[in-house]
C-alpha cells in the first residue's frame, strides 16, 4: 500500500486509505515488456496497537456505503464516509483523525475535509468556508490551542500539487 496516511493517537497508529497494485487486474500488452498495473484505491481504516503489535481493521461501513438519512430522500447520495482516495493528509486533533484532500478514483484532486471520531468510530464531513485549493501530495500539521478563536487547535495544510 502507498499513498496512505498514518497518524498516531496514544499507543495506536491509524492507517487510512491509499492505493496498491491490483494483482488480479494487471494487463499485459502484446509487447510482453509492457505491463500496465491497475491500481486499487482504499478508504478503509486500520490501526496498530504498538503495545501488542497487533493490527485491526475498523469496520465502519458496508461495501455499498451508508447514506445520510433516508436513501430514497437523498438525491445527492451523500456518503457518511470519505471516498476512495490516495495522496491525502491526516492529523489527530481532539480524539479525531482529520483528513484533507487527495485524489479520488476518477483522478480528481479534492479539497474535502473529514473527521473520524476515534472514540465512537463515526465519520463526519466538515464543511468550511474558504477551504484551501484542491491538492494532493501535500503535508499537514496541527497546533493545539493556537489562539483564543480556535481553542481546540488549528490544522495547517502546506504545499502539494493541484489541478
Amino acid at each position: 500500500r502507498f499513498g496512505h496516511t498514518a497518524a498516531a493517537y496514544g499507543a495506536l497508529l491509524y492507517i487510512f486509505a491509499g492505493q496498491s497494485v491490483d494483482q488480479a487486474a494487471v494487463s499485459v500488452s502484446c509487447d510482453t515488456t509492457s505491463i500496465q498495473p491497475r491500481l486499487k484505491l482504499y478508504n478503509d481504516v486500520y490501526f496498530l496497537d504498538t503495545n501488542t503489535l497487533y493490527w485491526s481493521k475498523i469496520d465502519l461501513f458496508p461495501d455499498k456505503g451508508i447514506f445520510v438519512g433516508n436513501k430514497e430522500d437523498n438525491d445527492a447520495g451523500e456518503h457518511l464516509f470519505p471516498t476512495l482516495r490516495h495522496s491525502h493528509t491526516s492529523v489527530i486533533m481532539n480524539e479525531k483523525m482529520v483528513i484533507f484532500g487527495g485524489v479520488n478514483e476518477n483522478g480528481d484532486v479534492m479539497n474535502d475535509l473529514w473527521e473520524l471520531d476515534l472514540k465512537i468510530c463515526i465519520w463526519k464531513e466538515i464543511i468550511t468556508c474558504l477551504a484551501p485549493a484542491a491538492r494532493e501530495m501535500h503535508t499537514a500539521c496541527i497546533e493545539l490551542r493556537c489562539d483564543d478563536l480556535h481553542p481546540s487547535g488549528c490544522m495547517y495544510v502546506m504545499g502539494g500539487r493541484g489541478k
